[in-house]
Formats: C-alpha cells, sequence, structure tokens
C-alpha cells in the first residue's frame, strides 16, 4: 500500500510522516533535479540532473515524476518494491500530478489532505526561513492547490493546534486507512 500525504508548503506534512512507527511506514526517497539543502536528510533523496531524470522517465525507473518549482520530483520503482517486499507501508507527501498518477497505477494509494489556516501557516512559513517574497508567492496558489488536493483527498486533517494533537488525529486517520475502513 502507497500512503499519499498532500497539503500546502509548511502545513506540517513532513514532520507527521517522520513521527510515525519505522517498523510500519517507510519513506521512499525522492529523486530531484533541485539543489541539496543543509537540512535535507541524505537518506530521503537523490539528487540528479534534468538529463539524469529524463533518462530515468525514459528508461521507466520512476514510479511517478512530477515538475514542482521548475524542478523534477519523482519515486523509483524499486524503492516502491523494497518497502512492498519488506512488508511495510509507503507513505510520502506528494503533489497533485503525482498523486493522479499513483491513483491510476497502484489499485490502493489512499490521500490524506493536511490543512491548517492560513495564518498559522504563514507563521510557520515564517519560522522556516522562507522569506516575505516566498511566502507571497506560496500564498498566491494556496487556494487553486487546496481546490486540487480536496478533488483527489480521500480524508482530511486539519491543523490549527498543537503539534500532538495533530499527530493523534494523523495516527486515527491511518489507523481506519490500514484497518480497511474509510
Amino acid at each position: 500500500m502507497f500512503i499519499v500525504v498532500c497539503g500546502v508548503s509548511g502545513v506540517g506534512k513532513s514532520t507527521l510522516i517522520r513521527n510515525l512507527n519505522p517498523d510500519i511506514f517507510t519513506l521512499p526517497r525522492s529523486v530531484t533535479t533541485r539543489l541539496s539543502r543543509p537540512s535535507d536528510p541524505k537518506s530521503e533523496y537523490v539528487f540528479v540532473s534534468h538529463p539524469e531524470f529524463n533518462c530515468l522517465k525514459e528508461q521507466d525507473q520512476l514510479l511517478i515524476h512530477q515538475y514542482f518549482h521548475q524542478d523534477q520530483y519523482g519515486i523509483l520503482r524499486t524503492d516502491y518494491d523494497d518497502i512492498i517486499r519488506s512488508g511495510k507501508i509507503a507513505i510520502k507527501d506528494i503533489g497533485y500530478d503525482g498523486i493522479l498518477q499513483l491513483k491510476e497505477k497502484l489499485d490502493r494509494a489512499p490521500c490524506i489532505l493536511i490543512d491548517s489556516s492560513l495564518d498559522i501557516l504563514e507563521e510557520r512559513l515564517r519560522k522556516r526561513g522562507d522569506s516575505i517574497e516566498q511566502i507571497r508567492e506560496r500564498f498566491s496558489q494556496i487556494k487553486q492547490e487546496l481546490a486540487e488536493f480536496r478533488r483527489v483527498a480521500d480524508y482530511e486533517v486539519t491543523n490549527n493546534s498543537s503539534i500532538e494533537e495533530y499527530q493523534k488525529e494523523f495516527q486515527k486517520v491511518l489507523g481506519y486507512i490500514i484497518g480497511g475502513r474509510k
């Protein structure tokens, strides 16, 4: 099974995923053309050039691929296959185009939308170091992104409280998914 987590930048998707039990959930690596950041966990990314990424696409080595902010992102088929063979559940923050691809390719790819108020979102973006310009750019796209995510989401968790409460709600939804209930 591949569980998709979606939502606009800064809403807390990565925090929620990183707090999950690694004996049950595994994060497939992202193959990306974007530049590495000092805060990037090396185990979560494979950094490649645009020509290398295009080669992976042409050779059908990517389960999904998408553009996001002028860079390409994908998930290696071999990473996903290894997770499934291990008996774990793949979970990943994926954009709209990637979600559509996954839902088309996999029998079970439930999607959880993570949402937050705009005030809380702006505060989180500022705390993580985004510039005013970056925040304005992200906010100009939020309504469209949320509308797209709501079209494909099977569940929604709203993050307007503490991370502990937020994590509990997220875990509850994951329990429904894993238990086969919606």
